[in-house]
């Protein structure tokens, strides 16, 4: 992924970047744009053509293992209220962004995109984090980021989806513990990757 200096990425920047020929990023160009992963603008027909990537173009850079500084960079100067670059700042490390439950958090983050025209959604942001916070590994998420970053009344529906799901889960272990050996009744001790809480952002 490029990195450019300008406001707008832009083909005579990635052409000469890449040593290539204008007509062959045309091209390429074109056919990402075709895909939906870039949007291209040109003010007049002789103009420079301005190109952003699209969610799903984001989404690809991240899933392909694109450098995560360099996709950080480009959302804070393209896309600031990015649900993609809320996730990037809420987390612990970034290298958790290539483990497969973070893969799966990024696609769903993506259909919300992809979908919210037409069912306009406020809670993607807490749908999202819910379902990351309640995953394989509870320990992603720095809470102390994601109090800043949320805002009032996503703080109190992130709470009440979370407490839901608590006691959805509360109800689950009850029911597969019936009937158990007293042994085998007692809760596992669950050790955090992350016991102190950090407070560097880690892009």
């Amino acid at each position: 992924m490029l990195e450019c200096t300008s406001e707008l990425e832009n083909t005579n920047h990635i052409s000469k970047a890449l040593g290539l020929a204008q007509p062959t990023i045309f091209k390429s160009i074109r056919l990402l744009e075709k895909e939906k992963y870039v949007q291209t603008r040109q003010e007049n027909p002789h103009g420079i053509r301005t190109l952003k990537l699209t969610d799903k173009g984001v989404a690809a850079a991240l899933l392909t293992g694109g450098k995560k500084d360099k996709i950080y960079s480009y959302l804070e100067r393209r896309a600031p209220s990015s649900l993609y670059l809320l996730l990037m700042n809420s987390l612990y490390d970034k290298n958790d962004l290539d483990t497969e439950w973070m893969r799966l958090i990024i696609q769903l983050v993506l259909h919300l995109q992809i979908y919210k025209k037409n069912q306009p959604n406020e809670s993607e942001k807490e749908a999202v984090f819910a379902a990351l916070i309640s995953g394989p590994n509870r320990d992603y998420v720095d809470g102390r980021k994601l109090r800043n970053l949320l805002n009032i009344d996503e703080k109190i529906r992130l709470i009440k989806m979370l407490r839901n799901r608590i006691s959805s889960t509360n109800s689950i272990i009850e029911e597969l513990k019936y009937r158990l050996p007293n042994e085998d009744k007692q809760e596992p001790t669950i050790l955090s990757r992350h016991p102190t809480p950090k407070g560097k952002n880690v892009f």
